[in-house]
This record gives structure tokens, sequence and C-alpha cells, in this order.
């Protein structure tokens, strides 16, 4: 199987670490519009999962890493992109999270994309989000999938439990969430969001699509989940 990754960002470079651990034959191409110098730094170095343990340098159109050859490339537009031979595209761009964006991707030649986010708009007749352990045994095929949000595969596995076990009628989901990419770092005007322009030091109250989102995963959860989330200065996050 021969794995592209669309976006090097922060789920991209964990899953190529991941990949190139358990399955490192499988990656052969990654795409980023980013400084690749820059970007192999940070794959190499990073602030949560530590030093990469092995070398990894940087070629012309090429990243090596250990004594595997990875082809980069830097396409904005996925037309751009040549895909043919790639068997799964792996988008963590965050740039693509609804169905006629990712068939670019399959026009290009890929042959499955799996989407790294929620979908940005989910046909509830035809769905194609899957949580592993909760509901990948419905998997048909499909073409096009999402692997849901970190928050979903988090929680899915727990309300699945205790609904089989002693039954939901309504619950409240809190989540301590690391803060992200679009927190500030100091107090600025540089959101029209309130919250979101606050340093990222503060503990910092937000909305939360996930639990709304869990009946895409968990069908008899529908209308019953709801949720708040917490961003705090941490590298972890924890759920209640």
């Amino acid at each position: 199987m021969k794995i592209a990754i669309n976006g090097f960002g922060r789920i991209g470079r964990c899953v190529a670490r991941i990949l190139l651990a358990e399955y490192p034959e499988s990656l052969v191409k990654i795409n980023d519009i980013g400084d690749w110098e820059m970007l192999a730094y940070l794959f190499q170095h990073d602030s949560v999962h530590g030093v990469y343990s092995q070398d990894v340098e940087l070629g012309k159109s090429k990243l090596v890493v250990g004594d595997h050859i990875l082809e980069i490339t830097q396409s904005a537009d996925p037309q751009d992109l040549d895909l043919s031979g790639i068997d799964v595209l792996l988008e963590t761009s965050g740039k693509f999270s609804n169905i006629p964006a990712l068939e670019v991707f399959r026009e290009r030649g890929a042959k499955k994309i799996i989407l790294g986010a929620p979908f940005e708009n989910v046909d509830p007749n035809n769905p194609a989000t899957f949580v592993l352990g909760v509901n990948h045994h419905l998997y048909d095929n499909q073409p096009i999938i999402s692997n849901a949000s970190c928050t979903t595969n988090a929680l899915a596995p727990i309300c699945m439990l205790l609904d089989e076990h002693f039954g939901i009628k309504s619950a409240l989901l809190t989540t301590i969430h690391s803060y992200t990419q679009g927190q500030a770092l100091v107090d600025g005007i540089g959101s029209t969001d309130k919250r979101r322009c606050r340093a990222a030091h503060n503990i910092i109250p937000t909305t939360t699509r996930s639990a709304q989102a869990l009946h895409l995963v968990l069908p008899q959860l529908k209308d019953k989940m709801h949720g708040r989330s917490v961003r705090v200065p941490t590298d972890g996050c924890f759920y209640d």
C-alpha cells in the first residue's frame, strides 16, 4: 500500500512518525506549502513527543528519514498534485473538509481519501465517519471517509460502553482541551472572538461540536449529548 499525506502540520507529522515506525515502506509522499527546511526540523524535534529516533535530512524534492526516502511537494492546489499510484491519501491540512474538495484528490489519482478531521458538511443518509472500535465494522469500501475529531475519538468509546451497559438519556461533556493554533499566545485583537484573542496561558471556556457530532458514529445518541470545552495551557486533554 502506498500512502501520501497532504498537510504536514500537527496531525500530519504525528501520523508520519507512526507510519514510519509501523509501516515504513507505505509512506511515499508528503505535500505541504510550508518551508520544508522548517518542516523537517519540526518533524525531527517535537515539543510533545521529543526528538525523532532516526536522522532526518532534507534533499532536493525529498525528505530522507533514516534509510527511507519520501517525495515532497509544495502544491497549494490539489489539481497540481500527481497522485497516480497512491492507494490512500491522508488529508490533514485543514483546508479541505467537504466531499467536493476531497474528490479532487481522487481525480488526481488517489484511490481512497481519509480526512483527519470531521466533515464540514455531512450527509446523514451516507455516513462515512468512523471511530476505530466503535463503528469501524460498518465501513463499506467508501472512497472518502472521515476519522472524526480528536474529542469524538476519545468520547465515542466511553459513551458506547455507558450506553450499552446502562443507557444514556442525556449527557453533558466537558473537555479540558489543550489550546490549539487558533489561540493567541498573548492578549491581542487578532480575532473577532474575545475568547480567541486572550493569551494562551488563560483557562478559556469555549464551545465544542464533538458532543453533537457523536451521532455520526453512535446514531442512537442523537440529540442526547451536549458539550462544552475549556482551553488550557497543557499538552494533553481530559474528558469528563
